[in-house]
């Protein structure tokens, strides 16, 4: 109502009630007269009720709300929020008494250092921010991040016209997000155990383990699990503290024996787990997975040997044998042997004998490219240069360390024959090989 005239109308007999709610400015009588003024369509011979005069004592309604900010700071530039960021704060004061409230004054008992300036006056519905010249932010600790959040309570004071104060309170809380992480290195180590020349069955792999917290808030309780070292026993990190890092103590089983199987994957795979609790008493893990080569080597070998020997017809022959011999670890590897026939021979027709020992075996059926594929895995490829040369392809099982024919067990022995022209002194000859240790049909 803007106190302009307002017109009803009212049958006989009814009656019309109007409600104007009104805020005291200030203590003390607030006289308030409503008056009635008739259509003039009819004569009014009584008026004397036609208004009405209502006294009502106003008392003070003093008040104060205090609002208070928090604004968190990135101070140390890292990702998240650490031990060292800040948070800033700002306070507002309105009056939301009826009555003017002066020298409003702030307090906080975690911003120890506060120090603002006062508010003079406030008029009711006024309000106004409180300037602070020093001490108005806070430096976050590990405690607060762990915890999730900080809780701030400030406390706005001042004095009615009685000069009795007047006070609010505000609790401003800051979440702190949290990032639980753990990273574990596990690291293997090979051992000689046996003491034979490169990696044989038997021998060891020690394991080592390294937890850092990479997270922003304090894990506990971290233990260590790993599915292939079953014996593993290791002592417990009672707490790491975000940045910092412990090595794992064990006390058994951290140590892996080798097997062929092993050796004949060319690496050993293992994974270990570590597990914490972050302050919320919720798992936090890592995993990580350390691949230790096993590469002993192949050292498939051996120099062609020749003999003078005659045929059935008397004529001299040089028979050349071969001894190829697997003395590395690495079992059942696909070997390729080529040996051009020497400058100044001719090569016999059906003097070529290839003989596997023990576990090894010529290919059945066409050697592999860049091998001559019409024909056999033991054959003489006469279509080879201008002498032709031998051929042979198969598996050579291991005779690790082995490097003689009486030690060995699995050797490859190639033996051929060839007449030596009439104008040759000498004779030179070298074969080669070609092994393919990792089954993808590429002989290096």
């Amino acid at each position: 109502v803007d106190g302009a005239p307002e017109t009803v109308t009212i049958p006989s007999g009814n009656s019309f009630t109007v409600e104007i709610p009104v805020t005291p400015n200030s203590a003390g009588t607030l006289e308030n007269t409503a008056v009635v003024n008739p259509d003039f369509v009819f004569s009014e011979s009584n008026t004397s009720d036609n208004s009405d005069t209502d006294t009502v004592i106003a008392t003070d309604d003093p008040e104060l709300t205090l609002t208070k900010t928090g604004s968190l700071n990135d101070d140390d530039g890292t990702t998240g929020v650490t031990a060292g960021d800040t948070i800033d704060y700002t306070f507002n004061v309105e009056n939301t008494g009826n009555v003017t409230i002066t020298t409003i004054t702030l307090s906080d008992t975690l911003l120890t250092g506060l120090t603002c300036n006062s508010i003079a006056s406030l008029a009711p519905g006024a309000n106004a921010d409180v300037t602070c010249t020093a001490g108005a932010s806070y430096t976050i600790t590990q405690s607060d991040i762990n915890t999730g959040s900080r809780d701030n309570t400030a406390t706005a004071t001042g004095k009615d016209p009685g000069n009795n104060d007047v006070s609010d309170d505000d609790t401003e809380s800051v979440t702190l997000s949290q990032s639980p992480e753990l990273t574990l290195t596990k690291t293997g180590s090979l051992n000689d155990d046996d003491g034979t020349t490169g990696v044989t069955a038997g021998d060891t792999i020690d394991y080592t383990f390294n937890v850092e917290n990479t997270g922003n808030v304090t894990i506990t309780t971290i233990t260590l699990s790993d599915t292939l070292l079953t014996g593993l026993t290791c002592n417990s990190i009672a707490s790491l503290a975000p940045g910092a890092n412990a090595d794992v103590t064990c006390t058994a089983g951290a140590s892996y024996t080798i097997t062929q199987s092993d050796i004949n994957t060319g690496s050993r795979d293992n994974t270990a787990t570590a597990t914490g609790k972050d302050p919320g008493n919720n798992d936090v893990s890592d995993d990580d997975t350390e691949s230790v080569i096993l590469d002993g080597g192949t050292n498939v070998f051996d120099p062609p040997s020749a003999q003078k020997t005659l045929n059935a017809d008397g004529i001299p022959e040089m028979e050349f044998r071969m001894v190829w011999i697997n003395s590395g670890n690495i079992a059942a590897i696909d070997v390729q042997v080529t040996d051009d026939i020497p400058v100044g021979t001719t090569f016999v027709n059906g003097s070529l004998s290839c003989e596997p020992q023990g576990s090894s075996s010529t290919l059945a059926g066409s050697p592999s490219s860049p091998l001559n594929t019409a024909l056999t895995s033991c054959d003489f490829d006469a279509s080879y240069g201008s002498r032709g040369r031998i051929q042979w392809q198969g598996t050579i099982e291991a005779d690790s360390g082995n490097l003689t024919e009486a030690t060995a067990a699995n050797e490859i022995i190639i033996t051929f024959r060839v007449t030596v022209d009439d104008a040759t002194n000498e004779v030179n000859n070298q074969a080669f090989s070609r092994t393919d240790t990792n089954g993808d049909g590429d002989f290096d």
